[in-house]
């Protein structure tokens, strides 16, 4: 009994522990009277009030005529039936939504009418919200509805049509969607009042939506100009025959898109030529006595037709050919502008006909320009030979309806504009003939519904805006864009301009290896591309010449249809070949087309690749970094291998061309899919050299505490060589925060992840990382002797439970004092919600913190976000403080920063799909240049050296079917340009690393290949490191581990074990086994008694004197400390004078068990 009650209280306390539920109430009318605030007219016996969903499903409904109505929601009509409300003079509030017409089944029907006072709902309005359908009006005749937190759904659901019939008063709110489902409607009917709303969208998901605009006001906030003006395009916004809709932006309304609607009675001017003289400038050429103003449109339905020889042309519109006549138009110099739009070729019957020429001055198009506009069907002919024509808000569509056939001539001038559309219905023909002159457009579009269009591209310059290079090229291999005989169109965008650029020249063999390029020493084959034939039925051949002269004369191809041919060259050495191609149209012995002298270097026997033992994702470019130090010499470089996600080290002597390692100098105790813990490295001045990894926070496990943020997993290891400027073995590293005791022992705290060690130019070292979990500080620790000791932690960045940071420092490499820190806010929690960018330096000469003013920031450290935005804000991302979840959010991860020689600093950081770089410029913070990847998703890694403030030099590196390549970046020309690619495969990755402290202009490139990036992550990688003249390669071996893997043709290195027996392939190798057969077998250890003792015996090998082999011995199993290399004595060593000599070893029997392992390193 009393466990029941028990059981019943605690039930009880949770249920009275959670949140109010709303209670539904429906209304009844029972009094007849249709009064709101009649509690006898609701079921409860009460008038609504915030705590109830109250359903309006009868007629009549209630009628609000005072203040104080309220409800969480209002339900009008649900399911099966139709509901009424009526606000006349009154107040009505919900918490949350109104929902007329809603329901799981049935057809619902609602109508919501307000004559006067004001509707406000907290939430969204949804209209036509009935799963089987139904019909919402709305009809506001006055007062206010006004939506605060959501939008206007008019139409939300299929089957449903919703209405809103305005005839005055005003809507307020975020925005407005008629139209949200395929099958369902919503449709305005404006004749009065004032729409005030932050936007609209129309037809969203194929909806159905008409918006009738006859009077009133409509306005938008911000800037939706060419979105309304496609609607009224579209005829979704359309008014009656005595009006037009214009659209404007911050003109009408400061701040806002205003919808106008203008008289156009009595406004038409038709060309007449009375005079003779052809000249639009004659009164009384005009029909209405007068040229063409700003309010006439004018219509030019014969020919001759007018000639422009000065400025002040001006008309609203002009028509040239309506109905079944021909027009032309002619600017000789001078100047032609047009408010809205010039037809060519207009009418709803018959065939028209026009022309317009250009040979010199501007025409200047306010909207668009209709080229084949007659819906009989015509002709259009544009010469543009000079001049400009420039179309500013909308588009050019040339052939916009079928049976019209246009013809656009460009021998000169310059056409710009938002876009081309060239052929936009079926049946429409368009032929683009370029000669000259120069396209500068926001973008193309070819053959819409069906249309024929071709553009013939021999000679000027074409330019779009934006990135549509793909697009372009489809265009060029389907044969809509074509050339010269001996030519071909060229597409690149320009990363700086970020603009898409079409040029003729030489056909392109892409050639492989790539010009200019060094390639393995195991390259054995020359390849190329070949043009198509000129005429069908033609064959192309080629002739390819091969050697090492400058233009070499040994022939390797002869006439053949062949795009490859093996090669035989040697090593360390320079090539040069060129390719002549011939087309049997023309001629068999006479090359038409002749290549350049491509060039590339074989590179020395070796591997492009360092290791192959790379495990998972082994190392980043941010936040954990640097991951390799050049010192003295040698470049140092530290990264999760050897088949696990312990860190590991190689290192590379600049003098002597020799590789170390990998030599594993630690365990990381994260999980195999846990990367915080990546190792980095520092090497001091005395040499040794510096490992931090295996941090994700730590664990409230952990002895002692953190008092500067929260836990997770792993602990923040630190490891120092025991030999100065040597990597050693395993043996030859010692852990050195051994004992986590509190914040700070000494020595790094073993709380924290995103490790960033920095060593300025005296030689002291500073230690960043966030000390804990996600919502933690940002901390630094200093050691002045070299990393013996360290002071206790420095905070940076404050966090609480919504201000936490991700952050980027690293020594100014033109400076001996300075660090740069770039960093970025994240919202609390884990989660992808990054947001802005941020900038402050360390003078570490005078323990100061700046902004880049100047600003010193000491008195506000640790900065929080507020004094973060006030002080070092570079960049607000999010300025409308979206929801994550919002499709118009867009993320910005933490970056790179670098300075110039001139002492600016520069940051680059992924915003959405680009990499964008923001400049200071000695006053101020400017988006100086983005990087948009053309890689599948857009993704990209990408670190750079500053070599002056407009001059870059960037590696970048991509997801899925990308590259490594290196970038010149040139802001005052305005270029990028590809300089090298270091890798690239269709079905690969690449991710690089951030550029080595102190870097070798030989080894600046850090990357690793990843060639299976859908498959798992537990996979080896190989790794790469590269410079200003190519890759250090690593000789390939003819003795130890490595010749002996390569003969077996292993592919999981020491600790992998490839063929699965459960023995690793360095045991194999140690003990003389097979890797291949799936067997344990080779020279195995014994186990004997001599006398009353035990001996172990195993063979070692003679051949390779970086193995090292011992055993070690334990009294139990159990899991902890306790394998000792000690209890044995080596009795002797048998030398065989083979490749394996036995050691003998003798086993002391006073315990009362003993385990005995071999190991090999």
């Amino acid at each position: 009994m009393c466990k029941k009650f028990l059981l019943f209280l605690f039930m009880l306390v949770l249920f009275t522990g959670g949140t109010v539920q709303a209670v539904d109430i429906s209304w009844n009318n029972t009094s007849g009277d249709k009064n709101w605030f009649n509690p006898a007219n609701w079921s409860l016996g009460v008038f609504p009030t915030t705590n109830h969903t109250a359903y309006i499903n009868m007629i009549p409904g209630p009628v609000i005529t005072a203040a104080g109505a309220t409800a969480k929601q209002v339900i009008v009509g649900s399911d099966d039936s139709t509901g009424a409300l009526t606000v006349d003079g009154g107040i009505l509030y919900t918490t949350e939504d109104i929902s007329l017409a809603e329901g799981t089944t049935g057809a619902a029907n609602a109508t919501l009418t307000i004559e006067n006072g004001t509707v406000t709902v907290q939430g969204s309005l949804f209209a036509g919200n009935a799963a089987g359908g139904g019909t919402s009006t709305i009809n506001l005749n006055g007062g206010t509805l006004d939506i605060v937190d959501g939008k206007y759904y008019i139409g939300y659901l299929a089957n449903n049509d919703a209405t809103i019939n305005m005839t005055g008063g005003t809507i307020n709110g975020r925005a407005i969607w008629l139209g949200n489902a395929a099958n369902g409607s919503g449709n305005l009917n404006l004749t009065g009042g004032t729409i005030d709303c932050g936007g609209i969208i129309m037809r969203k998901n194929g909806a159905d939506a008409d918006w009738s605009y006859t009077g009133g006001i409509a306005k938008f906030r911000n800037n939706h100009k060419v979105k309304i003006q496609d609607y009224i395009r579209d005829e979704w916004i359309t008014t009656d025959a005595s009006n037009q809709l214009v659209v404007d932006f911050n003109v009408t309304n400061p701040s806002y898109t205003t919808v106008v609607l203008t008289d156009i009675t009595g406004t038409y001017n038709y060309w007449n030529n009375t005079s003779g003289d052809q000249n639009w400038h004659t009164d009384s050429n005009w029909s209405l006595g007068e040229v063409p103003t700003t309010a006439h449109t004018a219509y030019i339905n014969m020919t001759p037709g007018p000639v422009i020889t000065a400025a002040g042309a001006t008309a609203k519109r002009v028509i040239v050919g309506s109905g079944d006549s021909t027009g032309a138009v002619t600017v000789v110099s001078g100047t032609l502008y047009t408010t809205e739009y010039i037809s060519l070729a207009e009418g709803t019957s018959g065939a028209a006909n026009a022309t317009l020429t250009i040979d010199d001055g501007t025409v200047t198009v306010q909207e668009a320009l209709f080229a084949g506009n007659a819906a009989g069907g015509g002709t259009v002919t544009i010469n543009l030979n000079g001049g400009t024509l420039d179309v500013v808000d909308v588009k050019y569509y040339i052939g916009n309806l079928a049976t019209n056939d246009v013809t656009f001539n460009m021998t000169g001038g310059t056409l710009t504009g938002r876009g081309l559309w060239i052929g936009m219905t079926a049946g429409g023909d368009v032929d683009f003939n370029m000669t000259g002159g120069t396209i500068d457009s926001g973008g193309i579009t070819m053959r819409q519904g069906g249309s024929t269009a071709n553009w013939a591209f021999l000679d000027g310059t074409v330019i779009f805006n934006g990135n549509i290079e793909d697009k372009m090229q489809g265009y060029i291999d389907d044969g809509w864009i074509t050339t010269g005989l001996d030519e071909m169109v060229f597409v690149s965008y320009s990363r700086i301009l970020l603009k898409t650029i079409l040029e003729v020249g030489p056909y392109a063999f892409t050639p492989t290896p790539a010009d200019g390029s060094s390639a393995a020493y195991t390259t054995s084959q020359l390849q190329w591309s070949l043009p198509s034939p000129l005429e069908g039925g033609a064959t192309v051949t080629c002739d390819v010449f091969f050697g090492t002269g400058a233009t070499p004369t040994t022939q390797v191809v002869n006439k053949q249809s062949v795009t490859s041919v093996s090669i035989s060259p040697s090593t360390d050495t320079d090539y040069n070949w060129y390719i002549k191609v011939y087309d049997s149209s023309i001629s068999t012995t006479v090359p038409y087309i002749t290549s350049d002298v491509f060039s590339f270097y074989v590179q020395d026997v070796g591997d492009d690749y360092f290791d192959t033992s790379g495990f998972n994702r082994p190392l980043t470019l941010t936040p954990q970094h640097p991951p390799a130090h050049y010192f003295n010499g040698k470049t140092y470089i530290v990264y999760q291998g050897m088949n696990s996600m312990d860190p590991v080290i190689c290192s590379y002597n600049h003098s002597t061309k020799q590789w170390k390692g990998p030599v594993k100098v630690g365990t990381n105790p994260l999980s195999d899919n846990d990367n915080h813990g990546r190792p980095v490295l520092v090497v001091s001045d005395d040499g040794h050299i510096h490992v931090m990894f295996g941090g994700h926070g730590g664990t409230s496990a952990l002895a002692g505490s953190n008092s500067y943020g929260g836990y997770s997993s792993g602990e923040n290891i630190h490891v120092r060589s025991n030999l100065s400027e040597d990597i050693g073995s395993s043996s030859d590293w010692t852990r050195v925060n051994p004992a986590p005791g509190g914040d700070n022992t000494g020595d790094i705290s073993v709380y924290g992840t995103y490790s960033q060690p920095v060593k300025v130019a005296n030689g002291d070292i500073y230690f960043f990382n966030r000390h804990g979990s996600h919502v933690s500080d940002w901390t630094y620790q200093m050691s002045t002797n070299n990393g013996v000791t360290w002071d206790s932690e420095v905070r940076i960045l404050a966090h609480t439970s919504v201000e936490t940071w991700y952050a980027y420092f690293a020594k100014r490499r033109h400076s001996d004092t300075i660090i740069d820190c770039q960093y970025n806010y994240h919202p609390g929690g884990s989660g992808g919600d990054k947001q802005n960018l941020y900038y402050m330096s360390f003078d570490t000469s005078d323990g100061q913190w700046r902004n880049a003013a100047g600003v010193n920031l000491n008195s506000m450290m640790p900065l929080n976000k507020a004094d973060s935005d006030a002080y070092t804000l570079v960049f607000d991302s999010n300025p409308d403080d979206l929801d994550e979840s919002d499709p118009n959010y867009t993320q910005v991860s933490v970056g790179i920063v670098r300075t110039s020689p001139a002492g600016n600093p520069h940051m680059v950081a992924q915003f959405g799909n680009k990499s964008q770089c923001w400049s200071w410029t000695g006053s101020s913070w400017t988006d100086q240049w983005f990087f948009t990847g053309g890689w599948n998703g857009g993704e990209n890694e990408m670190d750079f050296i500053c070599l002056s403030d407009t001059r870059f030099k960037a590696v970048v590196s991509g997801r899925y079917g990308a590259e490594v390549a290196i970038w010149d970046i040139d802001t005052v020309a305005g270029t990028q340009i590809k300089t090298d690619i270091l890798g690239y495969n269709a079905e690969y990755e690449y991710f690089n690393g951030s550029i080595p402290t102190d870097y070798h202009d030989d080894a600046w490139v850090l990357f690793y290949e990843n060639t299976d990036p859908v498959g798992s992550d537990q996979q080896t990688r190989k790794m790469f490191l590269w410079g200003d003249h190519g890759f250090i390669v690593r000789p390939v071996p003819d003795y130890g581990f490595a010749a002996w893997s390569n003969s077996h043709v292993l592919a999981e290195g020491a600790l992998g074990d490839d063929d699965k027996d459960g023995l690793s392939n360095l045991y194999e190798y140690g003990m003389g086994g097979d890797p291949t057969n799936g067997f344990v077998d080779g020279n195995l250890p014994v186990l004997g008694f001599v006398g009353s003792g035990l001996v172990y015996s195993y063979a070692q090998r003679t051949d390779d004197s970086n193995l090292v082999y011992y055993i070690e011995t334990k009294e139990d199993l159990v899991d902890g400390p306790g394998w000792t290399n000690a209890g044995y004595a080596v009795v002797s060593t048998n030398v065989t004078g083979s490749v394996f000599d036995v050691v003998t070893n003798s086993i002391p029997t006073t315990a009362t068990q003993q385990f005995i392992r071999l190991i090999i390193e």
